[in-house]
């Protein structure tokens, strides 16, 4: 169930997307440097774990989440349907669905 619903909201945020495609030229050598950087992550675990004791729905916990850094709509859009694919055995799908940030999502709660 969880895939379904992430197809169904991908679905929806690619057709509000018009126009034509850009392709990206290659990628230039120095770019491909083997030195690391630290990018700033997000702990998926963390989240679930504060949502876990909540009374709210998976969708409205995630998008008011406090991130600490600035993260779009999108951006927390990823983080929701991540949460729901990957901790869906603690979770409770309902059939009732709300619509926001132009998404139709469905309720979850925790079990």
């Amino acid at each position: 169930m969880a895939l379904e619903i992430i197809r169904k909201i991908i679905s929806k945020r690619k057709n509000l997307t018009k126009g034509p495609k850009n392709i990206a030229d290659a990628i230039p050598q120095e770019y491909l440097k083997t030195e690391g950087e630290v990018l700033d992550q997000i702990n998926l675990q963390e989240i679930y774990n504060a949502f876990s004791p909540s009374s709210s729905h998976l969708f409205k916990f995630v998008m008011n989440y406090n991130y600490h850094k600035y993260h779009s709509t999108d951006e927390r859009i990823l983080f929701f349907c991540q949460i729901a694919s990957q901790y869906a055995e603690g979770l409770n799908f309902t059939d009732k669905y709300e619509t926001s940030h132009n998404v139709e999502y469905p309720l979850i709660y925790s079990k």
